[in-house]
């Protein structure tokens, strides 16, 4: 599932920390692999350098944000796309 959505960045908990390990190998293009609160990403190093300017706007309203993985009720687990206009609007409930 991870393949097929074409994932680059890959965000886990502590708890999910071995299965992370176990497959990464498994995915090569996950370019990515974000644990908060922990120092597997250093996000200082990443911010030394900033930008000339502000970066151009690439997704929008309708756009795709993330992949949220629905349980499968009906069958097997499906990745449900939310927008940048969904994520703030469950946020504000």
């Amino acid at each position: 599932m991870v393949e097929r959505s074409r994932c680059g960045g890959f965000v886990h908990d502590a708890a999910a920390g071995a299965l992370a390990a176990d497959i990464a190998s498994q995915l090569p293009d996950m370019t990515r692999w974000l644990r908060p609160g922990d120092d597997v990403v250093d996000l200082d190093r990443l911010t030394e350098q900033p930008a000339d300017r502000a970066p151009e706007l690439g997704a929008f309203h309708e756009d795709g944000l993330a992949l949220i993985l629905a349980s499968g009720t009906t069958g097997l687990p499906k990745a449900v796309v939310h927008t940048h206009a969904r994520i703030p609007a469950a946020a504000q409930r």
